[in-house]
C-alpha cells in the first residue's frame, strides 16, 4: 500500500487533445479511426467500430447520403416486397 494518507489516491495522466487523438497512428494503424473523403466536409476523420471479428475483415467507412437520396429506392423494395405473395 503507498505511503500517505490511507483511501487517498490520485491517478495522473496526460490530457490528450482531439486533434492529437485524430492523428493518433496507433489508432489509425488498428483501423479505429479512419480518414474519409467527404464530398462536402473534404478530408475528415471517422471513428469505426471497436469489434472485431475473426477473419472478417474490416469494412471501409463510406459518408453518408444526402437526404432523401436513398428514398425511391427503399419505396420501390417495400413495394416489391408487399406486392410478393405470401
Amino acid at each position: 500500500m503507498p505511503s500517505g494518507h490511507p483511501g487517498n489516491y490520485t491517478t495522473l495522466t496526460d490530457v490528450t487533445t482531439l486533434s492529437e487523438v485524430m492523428e493518433d497512428e496507433n489508432m489509425h494503424a488498428r483501423g479505429s479511426l479512419q480518414y474519409q473523403d467527404h464530398p462536402e466536409l473534404g478530408r475528415i476523420v471517422v471513428q469505426h467500430s471497436p469489434l472485431r471479428y475473426d477473419g472478417t475483415p474490416l469494412a471501409t467507412l463510406e459518408p453518408s447520403h444526402e437526404l432523401g437520396a436513398d428514398t425511391d429506392r427503399v419505396l420501390a423494395e417495400v413495394a416489391r416486397r408487399r406486392s410478393r405473395p405470401s
